[in-house]
């Protein structure tokens, strides 16, 4: 504690005056300064105490318990937290005391909840509108695309009809084509033989 060495000195001349005025009692005389100096630091320790609480009162710095070290720093810090947080506690349910009390906040918070409320619900709304036409364009999406399907599968089955009389048509025309070489062969025949005819 505080004030150790000083303590010492007196408790050191303490003694040297009591083995002085009692020359045939040394070891009572001994006992008995020890218990005054004992005494005395006592009294400056609990002193130094009331004075270090008397400064954390007034904003100062908390008292340490003595043998705390740091142990008692973070304890004095950890008060001052939670008296601060105890402060903000107390401060809030005072302001809503007050609001509860004044019918101008009171007002003014009801309207802040109706107007939080009616944001809230404008937002919804506009959730569900554009919900729905995602939903709606979706739809749209897969009825065109079963109107594409099935012109697909039109277009295919008229294209195997074609393909078809393309075929039909290729072979007609080789069938015209043998026709037309005979009546040319023919026609040739005619001609040599009338030729041949008229030469005669």
């Amino acid at each position: 504690p505080p004030g150790s060495s000083a303590g010492g000195g007196v408790a050191a001349a303490g003694c040297a005056q009591a083995l002085d005025s009692h020359p045939g009692g040394a070891r009572a005389a001994m006992v008995a300064a020890a218990q005054q100096a004992a005494q005395r630091e006592a009294i400056k320790y609990v002193q130094a105490q009331q004075t270090a609480s008397a400064a954390g009162a007034s904003g100062g710095v908390q008292p340490v318990q003595p043998g705390r070290g740091r142990g008692g720093k973070a304890h004095a810090a950890g008060t001052k937290k939670s008296k601060a947080a105890a402060a903000r506690r107390a401060n809030s349910g005072s302001n809503s005391g007050e609001e509860d009390d004044d019918p101008a906040l009171r007002e003014k918070r009801e309207r802040r909840m109706l107007s939080n409320r009616e944001s809230a619900r404008r937002s919804r709304q506009r959730k569900q509108v554009h919900l729905d036409e995602l939903n709606a364009h979706v739809t749209e999406m897969q009825r065109q695309n079963i109107q594409l399907q099935q012109k697909v599968q039109v277009i295919g089955q008229h294209m195997h009809v074609l393909q078809a009389e393309n075929k039909t048509l290729a072979h007609e025309k080789e069938q015209l084509l043998i026709v037309l070489r005979k009546v040319s062969k023919a026609s040739n025949k005619v001609a040599n033989g009338e030729a041949d005819a008229i030469a005669l």
